[in-house]
Order: C-alpha cells, then structure tokens, then sequence
C-alpha cells in the first residue's frame, strides 16, 4: 500500500513539474470581426482582433501576462524564434493599435513575426514574462490588414 502512494506522489510531482504548454492557436468570428488567440496557463495570452467586415477600428494586438495588461504608454519586449528584439509600443488602452501610420506599421512587424515564427518571448516593463507557442498562429490570424489601410471604416 505505500509503495502504491509512493507512485502515485511521485506521478503527482512529474505532473507539477511540467512546465505550461501554449494550448494552441483559436480563432472565431461574431459581428463582423474575426479574432485569434493563444494562451499559456492561467492569466497568460497574446490576442489579435482583425476588423474584417466590422465597420469601426478595432485591429490590434494585446498582450496579457500574469493577468495584467502592459502599463499604458509603455514598450514591451518581443523575442520571435530568438531573433532581434521586437521593442513593441503600447498605447493609452494597453494595447498595440493599428490606427495611425505608426501603429499600422508597429502592427504590421508584430502580425507578421507572431504569423512566420515558432515561438514568442513576451515581457512586460516589470519583468514578467512567458514564451508561446506560434504553431497554427498563421492561419489562424489569417488576412488581417492594419486599420490605416481601410478606406471603409466610420470614424
């Protein structure tokens, strides 16, 4: 009997010991805008909103660690597959926007290493930080233009 609770522990403490697994790449579709997604344990995400045939501007990129957004007006570091750091800007919202020229451009560098690469080292000002996953974030962020672009939205 003991050495049945001694397996048991001990496939508990492996168990534990595992480190968080990105739970693969989402995406979904409602009022005209599409959205994708991974998360890596609890409080752990990156989310990209695409306007798609929603009129108003809500492409963009937000990044949460620990359960907290990035402080506003702030940069955030991001790492793709270990190559050159990505010094991300955040805006007034806590996100990376796509609205003006800047931020399409900004948008645009981040879509496109979060869309190509294998991982994504993500850390905040205060030093917290998780790496992701990026497999099935191509197709899932899809065709995902920067607001700027459009001609088409409301202000």
């Amino acid at each position: 009997m003991k050495f049945g609770k001694l397996v048991c522990g001990l496939i508990l403490c492996a168990a534990l010991a595992q480190p968080a697994t990105a739970e693969g790449w989402k995406s979904g579709y409602g009022q005209g805008a599409t959205e994708a997604w991974v998360e890596l344990g609890p409080g752990n995400r990156i989310h990209v909103s695409c306007t798609g045939g929603f009129p108003y501007a809500i492409t963009g990129v937000e990044f949460t660690l620990a359960s907290k957004s990035p402080p506003p007006n702030s940069t955030i570091l991001l790492i793709v597959d270990d190559k050159d750091p990505i010094e991300v800007p955040i805006g007034e919202k806590q996100e990376l926007s796509s609205n003006s020229r800047v931020e399409a451009s900004w948008f645009e560098t981040v879509r496109d290493a979060l869309k190509t690469g294998e991982t994504a080292y993500v850390r905040f000002p205060d030093g917290t930080g998780a790496r992701f996953s990026l497999d099935g974030a191509d197709k899932a962020i899809g065709d995902c233009p920067a607001d700027f672009w459009r001609t088409d939205l409301i202000d």
